[in-house]
């Protein structure tokens, strides 16, 4: 007979024995659960995609963020997509209003756009049908309505600061309120800063026109820059180019100024919207990336940007920079156009703009009035 097994490998089999069965029993849902995640087994589904290859996004820019990339934001929006559904690929693109015209007018056309207030008419883009609706604050309920049908959603937007050179304003013994402006001040502190030296002339406003019109002011309305060089007293000024003087401030090489947040009307919003030539089999994916950008998770990141989300969340957020946290508590519901009406009177806006800064207060009375009906809650005091 042979020698008896020792209890020390007795216990050895058993123990290689159970591990056996846990691994022929469990093996199976391992592989499963790490196939799932694997590109090519994606590939080898039953289920196909109803559409594979590429959906291309044109980030249509007119207006930067306080800091960084609202094209890279957006490519992370894409990214759980992609992950989802394989062979699926978004494309984003970021270009000026005018790359975006030439492009156009040479047969090329976009899935998806992201674009500023204005930039197209209703019939260029389809009715959403998106996966997930989000609840909108208030008054950007209506915003991308076209004949009572959702054809665009704004997902991000900001407003305009008033800045004033403070040294400028004290060679001109010019005292600068410290609890608002009120149109009456902005118009008679323009023209008294409108002035020429021996190096040339200082303009009295920079920035946005149409602001400056609407505020009463006369004369030329110079590029947004001159503020910075000291070539102009006031500005009209967007997020980047707040954000551009604070970097330079910490640098010291910055301008002094007051700053005065507008709250009457904004234009500094973003859209999306899906081309009305998207091909059907692409739908269902343009929609739920949409739904992503508009989504509670993604609309909480879009703060780092220094710029202001649309949905309501459960909280306020609060913002790194100090400049963009004033500025939003000012003027966090600050009225503004349906794009789609901004696009149908851009032409009427910008001949009684021209009219009202060559002095005519006809033009502006009219611009006055057709802002009060583009945007409700619109008041110029």
């Amino acid at each position: 007979m042979g020698k008896p097994l020792s209890k020390r490998v007795i216990i050895t089999w058993v123990i290689l024995t159970a591990a056996m069965i846990v691994y022929i029993v469990y093996m199976p849902f391992l592989i499963k659960d790490g196939a799932d995640k694997s590109e090519y087994y994606g590939w080898m589904k039953s289920e196909p995609e109803a559409f594979t290859g590429q959906i291309t996004v044109w980030h249509i820019v007119s207006f930067k963020p306080y800091v960084g990339s609202a094209g890279n934001w957006l490519a992370n929006c894409a990214a759980p997509i992609e992950k989802k559904h394989f062979g699926v690929y978004f494309k984003v693109e970021a270009m000026s209003t005018e790359d975006c015209e030439a492009r156009m007018q040479n047969g090329e056309r976009a899935d998806i756009y992201s674009f500023p207030a204005g930039w197209c008419s209703g019939e260029k883009l389809r009715t959403m049908n998106l996966t997930q609706k989000p609840a909108m604050k208030s008054s950007f309920v209506s915003a991308g309505e076209y004949d009572g049908e959702q054809h665009a959603i704004p997902y991000l937007y900001s407003v305009y600061n008033l800045l004033i050179s403070s040294a400028i304003a004290s060679e001109k013994s010019v005292q600068l309120p410290s609890d608002g402006m009120s149109a009456e001040f902005v118009a008679d502190t323009a023209e008294k800063l409108d002035f020429s030296r021996k190096s040339g002339r200082v303009y009295g406003m920079s920035g946005n026109a149409v602001l400056a019109a609407l505020y009463g002011v006369h004369g030329d309305v110079t590029q947004i820059n001159s503020f910075r060089d000291s070539d102009a007293s006031m500005a009209f000024a967007d997020i980047r180019f707040m954000g551009d003087l604070d970097r330079l401030n910490k640098l010291g090489k910055g301008i002094e100024h007051s700053s005065y947040t507008v709250t009457c009307y904004t234009d500094l919003v973003q859209y999306i919207g899906i081309d009305s030539e998207t091909d059907d089999s692409k739908l269902s994916y343009c929609n739920e990336f949409i739904s992503n950008v508009l989504s509670e998770k993604m609309q909480r990141t879009i703060s780092e940007l220094g710029v202001f989300y649309t949905v309501e969340l459960p909280d306020e957020l609060v913002f790194e920079q100090e400049t963009v946290q004033k500025m939003y508590d000012a003027a966090k519901n600050v009225p503004f156009a349906n794009t789609f009406a901004l696009y149908d009177n851009r032409d009427e806006i910008s001949r009684l703009t021209a009219e009202a800064l060559k002095g005519s207060d006809e033009a502006k009375g009219k611009l006055i009035s057709l802002f009060c009906e583009l945007v409700t809650g619109f008041k110029i005091e």
